[in-house]
């Protein structure tokens, strides 16, 4: 019997070949592949390691097939992939991916998460036909059995499911997840395993029925892996493989201890495997400077300090606005000085009173609101109290 399993991303997969002989647990460390017998003997922390001028510079997923194991290397953006013995290691077998985290595997074809550009790619085993945008979803781990692919979506917070051709996309397929933050998925023969960006391993059937929690204070166990007898997942912050039975009794957080560095992929046996989570969004870096007044018509140029590519929206009724700096030079940090140039606009209530304050008095008082978003980040509302001018004509 074929078993598959994957972890989070971002989500991987994990396949699993039931009664193998060489039957072991893999994960990856940010420039390593370890790996370790079932039973827990044989500890080879550095199974696939440098090799030459050759190395994994930042593994985040890993996976494994009757044959070969495959890995993510997301500051490469290349699927690296050796055989099962840890031989003949290509560490550029896929180029062209997009900070990938998440790998899964089947009898046909490699999967992998493109945290970049929110797609999952796939190729053949041998690695033609690469198509890097072969679905859309931000997945967070993935994983693949027979019949469908899983990811945990970040967005959604919920475990996708598709057809393998991907023309059926289940975006709610389990959304009853007990905590936000899906991260890192697997399956077995019978069921569907995700850990969280937070701190609970859950568990459904193949169906997406009966959800439930099955392992709880753990610290970000971004990754897991299922074979027919446990689960297992990398705890982010704790640095370790942890093992459970597949009914969450048993819990053994130091089945692999040490320090294996921030990592988040594991696999068993025949395919398996599972991505970190996107670090949370780093809050966007703006600042609003001073007002520069056109008193001829009413209008200003505002002055926005923010990141380089940064876009930004003015929510303050009754003005209209645009972008005057196309791209201006960046500044330490990379950060840019934007320009911003805003005057009374709209046929609205809004806009009409802003206009008869300044016809009346030569000036109207506003609370300017920028939405201010980088890439990467979230955004940040800026707020400022400004006073619209405006020469007042003589009578």
């Amino acid at each position: 019997m074929k078993v598959r399993v994957s972890w989070f991303l971002v989500p991987i997969f994990l396949f699993v070949l039931v009664g193998q002989a060489s039957a072991a647990v893999y994960w990856t460390n940010p420039t390593t592949i370890g790996r370790v017998n079932l039973d827990g003997t044989h500890l080879e922390p550095e199974f696939i390691a440098r090799n030459g001028t050759r190395e994994i510079v930042s593994a985040c997923g890993v996976a494994v097939d009757r044959s070969h194991i495959y890995w993510a290397d997301a500051a490469n953006n290349t699927i690296g992939r050796a055989n099962l013995d840890g031989t003949a290691p290509n560490y550029a077998f896929i180029t062209g991916a997009n900070d990938p985290c998440g790998v899964a595997v089947n009898d046909s074809h490699i999967f992998w998460a493109n945290r970049e550009i929110d797609t999952i790619g796939r190729a053949n085993l041998d690695g033609t036909e690469q198509n890097q945008s072969f679905l859309a979803g931000d997945a967070c781990g993935i994983a693949v059995n027979d019949s469908h692919l899983f990811w945990g979506s970040l967005i959604n917070d919920s475990i996708v499911r598709a057809s393998l051709d991907g023309t059926v996309v289940e975006t709610d397929f389990i959304d009853e997840l007990g905590e936000i933050g899906p991260c890192g998925v697997a399956v077995n023969g019978a069921q569907v395993f995700w850990g969280s960006y937070s701190s609970t391993i859950g568990r459904a059937n193949l169906d997406g029925s009966n959800p439930s929690v099955l392992v709880t204070d753990l610290e970000r166990p971004c990754a897991v892996a299922a074979d027919d007898s446990h689960f297992y997942w990398i705890e982010q912050s704790a640095s370790g493989v942890g093992r459970a039975n597949l009914n969450g009794t048993a819990v053994n957080r130091g089945f692999v201890s040490g320090s294996l560095g921030r990592n988040c992929g594991v696999a068993v046996d025949s395919l398996s495997f599972s991505p970190p989570p996107p670090p949370p969004p780093v809050q966007s870096t703006c600042k609003l400077y001073g007002v520069n007044h056109i008193r001829r018509n009413g209008s200003a140029f505002i002055r926005v300090y923010g990141p380089a590519h940064g876009s930004f929206v003015v929510g303050t009724k009754g003005l209209s606005w645009r972008v005057i700096t196309k791209e201006p030079p960046a500044r330490v940090g990379g950060l840019r000085q934007w320009v911003l140039k805003i005057w009374p606009g709209g046929k609205g209530r809004a806009g009409n009173r802003i206009r008869e304050r300044l016809n009346r008095s030569g000036r109207a008082s506003v609370k300017l609101r920028v939405r201010c978003h980088g890439l990467d980040e979230s955004p940040t509302t800026l707020v400022k109290r400004i006073s619209l001018r405006r020469a007042q004509r003589s009578k």
